[in-house]
């Protein structure tokens, strides 16, 4: 049994300390949902974690996914990308703050197939011109992708 519980900005060490375990930097704004993976009965170490950041036309921009590197391979990734769909459905519903069902993440490439198995779908670079998706995070994408990373934008209708 693994849960995901969103973790209280007040509460963020706690998310902060399983990147440093996992010789990872990141940084939470208050604005940002921080949520945990626990397997078991809750009391054993994470095993997954992932930050959403609002950009500034109410969109979330899926950020810092990290699996355990002792946990890899077992199926956490799935286990939470699974759980955190229908957690920001019940956000998006009964939160003012997540205004939007609109999700994006700019995976690496190589990545692309393990968040279209969770419901996200691809957009060509040729198709961000369309009025379905937020400037503010197709300029995002741009940004990094012009540093010459090896990412894709993806979008996830919750």
């Amino acid at each position: 049994m693994s849960d995901v519980i969103l973790i209280p900005y007040s509460e963020r060490q706690r998310f902060i300390q399983f990147y440093k375990s996992n010789r990872e930097k990141i940084k939470v704004q208050r604005s940002d949902l921080c949520f945990l993976l626990l397997a078991g009965d809750g009391t054993a170490s994470p095993k997954a974690a992932v930050k959403f950041s609002q950009v500034a036309d109410g969109c979330w921009l899926l950020r810092n996914m990290l699996v355990a590197k002792e946990a890899r391979g077992e199926g956490y990734g799935h286990t939470l990308l699974e759980q955190l769909r229908d957690q920001m459905r019940q956000l998006a519903s009964s939160n003012p703050e997540v205004n939007s069902t609109a999700l994006y993440c700019f995976p690496w490439s190589e990545l692309v197939g393990f968040y279209c198995q969770h419901g996200f779908h691809q957009v060509m670079p040729e198709d961000l011109e369309s009025e379905l998706y937020s400037k503010e995070v197709i300029a995002r994408y741009r940004a990094y992708s012009t540093r010459g990373l090896d990412i894709s934008f993806c979008c996830w209708d919750i």
